[in-house]
C-alpha cells in the first residue's frame, strides 16, 4: 500500500463519516422544536458527526493492515471518542456563545459562527485522538489532536457558513464532507511530516507496501501488531521491535531466535540509518527517509 493510497483511503473514510452523518443531522434539524432547549439540540447535532467520523477514521489503520480485530477495536474506540467529543463540543460551543453574549450583548451573527466553530474544533480533537488511544501512543495522541483540531475548526467553519447562508440541505452535506475530509487531511499531513522514516517491503506478498514509523515503539510480527506479516516464513507473533529515541532508530530482535539481520549481518540490536536493509524470517525491509 503506497503512501498516496493510504492518504486517499483516510480521506475517503472522512468523507464517508460526513456522508453518513448528513441524513441524521437533517432529521435532528427537522425536529429542532422537539428539544427542550437549544443546548440539548446543539449537543445532539455535534454528537452525530463526532460519532460517525470517529468510527470511520479510527478503523483506517486496521483496514490498511487488513486486521479485522484492529479495525473493530479502532471503530469502537473511535465512536466512543467521537461521541464524547460531539457532546463536549456542543456543550463548550454553546457555553462560549452564552459567555460572549453576556459580555457583548450586541454581538452579531459572527459570534454564533465563532462559538460553533470552536465546538466543531473540539469534536475534531476527539476524533483525531482515536488512533492514539487504540495504539497507546502519546505521539499519535498529540498529532491526532492537533490535526483534528485544525481540520475540525476549518471544516466546522465551512459547515456553519454554508448552513447559515444557504437554506437547502445540500450545503450542509458539503460542509460535513469538508469537515470529514479536512480532519483526515490534517491528521495524515502531520503524521507524514513528523514521521521518523518509512519501512518499505522488498519481497513477498506485501512487496512495495510502506509502513510509516510514526511511533516511538512499533512491533513487527505475525500477530496483531503494529506491522503485521502473517504470510511470511519464520515469523513469530512478535518478531522484532522498532524503537526511536531522540531521533535514533533501533531495531531489536524480540524472538530470541537469532532471526534478525541488518545488511546481511546477524544482530540482536542495531541502530539503523537510511538505506539499511532489515531481514526478519523471510521478510526484507528497506529503511527510507520520508
Amino acid at each position: 500500500m503506497t503512501k498516496i493510497n493510504k492518504n486517499t483511503i483516510m480521506i475517503f473514510l472522512g468523507l464517508l463519516g460526513g456522508l453518513i452523518s448528513w441524513p441524521l443531522l437533517e432529521l435532528v434539524l427537522w425536529k429542532q422544536s422537539s428539544f427542550s432547549n437549544y443546548l440539548i439540540f446543539f449537543m445532539t447535532a455535534t454528537l452525530i458527526p463526532g460519532f460517525f467520523m470517529g468510527m470511520f477514521l479510527a478503523c483506517g489503520e486496521g483496514l490498511l493492515n487488513k486486521s479485522i480485530s484492529r479495525t473493530i477495536k479502532g471503530a469502537l474506540i473511535g465512536l466512543l471518542a467521537g461521541s464524547a467529543g460531539g457532546i463536549l463540543g456542543g456543550f463548550a460551543g454553546q457555553l462560549l456563545l452564552s459567555y460572549i453574549i453576556q459580555i457583548f450583548p450586541d454581538s452579531g451573527s459572527g459570534v454564533l459562527v465563532l462559538a460553533r466553530t470552536f465546538g466543531w474544533a473540539l469534536v475534531g480533537i476527539f476524533v483525531g485522538l482515536s488512533e492514539g488511544i487504540r495504539s497507546f501512543s502519546s505521539r499519535k495522541l498529540l498529532l491526532g489532536a492537533l490535526g483534528g483540531f485544525i481540520g475540525g475548526a476549518l471544516g466546522g467553519l465551512f459547515l456553519e457558513i454554508l448552513s447559515r447562508y444557504f437554506s437547502s440541505s445540500l450545503p450542509r452535506l458539503m460542509g460535513l464532507l469538508l469537515m470529514g475530509a479536512m480532519i483526515s487531511v490534517f491528521y495524515t499531513f502531520l503524521d507524514k511530516k513528523y514521521s521518523f522514516g518509512i519501512l518499505r517491503v522488498l519481497n513477498g506478498s506485501q512487496a512495495g507496501k510502506k509502513y510509516r514509523i510514526n511511533q516511538k515503539s512499533m512491533d513487527l510480527g505475525s500477530g496483531n501488531r503494529t506491522m503485521i506479516f502473517t504470510d511470511y516464513e519464520n515469523m513469530n507473533d512478535k518478531e522484532i521491535e522498532i524503537k526511536v529515541d531522540k531521533g535514533v532508530i533501533t531495531v531489536i530482535d524480540d524472538s530470541n531466535g537469532k532471526n534478525l539481520y541488518v545488511n546481511e549481518k546477524a544482530t540482536d540490536k542495531t541502530q539503523l540509518k537510511y538505506g539499511d536493509v532489515i531481514k526478519a524470517g523471510s521478510l526484507k525491509l528497506l529503511l527510507e527517509a520520508e
